[in-house]
């Protein structure tokens, strides 16, 4: 599979974002999830209190399932985001990365495991 040049992807994450704050959440979510880098998990952890729950989360947890999201900094802050939200899909998230990251030793995986552990 052929990547996207970052410009098209920032392009694309941008428009997501701006349907998404329309009110629009199921196919930013899952577009947003797939191609989302550092601008989307950083205008979803700035705007948390804006968007459901729901969203936040499965976004974040796409981000962080896939192996070439990051560096680990970013997945770290991902992770730290998680842990302040309160809601179930928040800590499904969590749970699923702590249990089967799709890269093993990170710092945010055990970051995600001490969450997960309170």
């Amino acid at each position: 599979q052929k990547e996207l040049p970052l410009p098209l992807t920032v392009d694309l994450e941008r428009t997501l974002i701006t349907l998404l704050e329309r009110g629009d959440t199921a196919a930013p979510a899952i577009g947003l999830g797939a191609i989302g880098g550092y601008y989307t998990a950083r205008y979803l952890a700035v705007n948390l209190k804006k968007l459901p729950e729901i969203t936040v989360a499965k976004i974040f947890r796409t981000l962080l399932m896939r192996r070439d999201f990051g560096p680990d900094p970013v997945r770290f802050w991902v992770v730290r985001a998680l842990g302040e939200m309160k809601g179930t899909h928040a800590t499904e998230a969590l749970a699923t990365y702590a249990s089967d990251p799709p890269v093993k030793g990170l710092r945010s995986v055990v970051a995600a495991n001490r969450l997960m552990e309170k």
